[in-house]
């Protein structure tokens, strides 16, 4: 059998509206998987980077983000709790990407 996908280029604007509500790290553990401090003195220094861009990429891949691209900067420990907060680390919250132009679609 053969699998046939068809992109097409199209013209369409979007707004993607992401609100945070809390974020927990219990283990302490960073973005590779080790642990922020073994000895459990201290938490993780979290920060987020967010990307918007079509499916089929690798979520470690940064360089491609054609809808936006936003880095929180530092935000604290690992219970974040973001429900009554309008900002997360140096970027608002909610977060807007806002697309005006082309985009492919399947």
């Amino acid at each position: 059998a053969v699998l046939l996908q068809l992109l097409v280029l199209a013209r369409g604007d979007f707004i993607f509206n992401l609100k945070f509500q809390s974020y927990t790290n219990p283990r302490s553990f960073d973005s590779n998987g080790n642990n922020c401090d073994p000895a459990g003195f201290r938490s993780c220094e979290n920060r987020f980077e967010f990307c918007l861009r079509e499916a089929g990429h690798s979520h470690d891949d940064l360089s491609h983000c054609p809808y936006g691209r936003f880095e929180s900067g530092e935000v604290g420990g690992d219970n974040i709790d973001l429900s009554s907060s309008d900002s997360i680390g140096n970027l608002p919250n909610p977060l807007l990407f806002v697309n005006s132009g082309k985009w492919m679609v399947n």
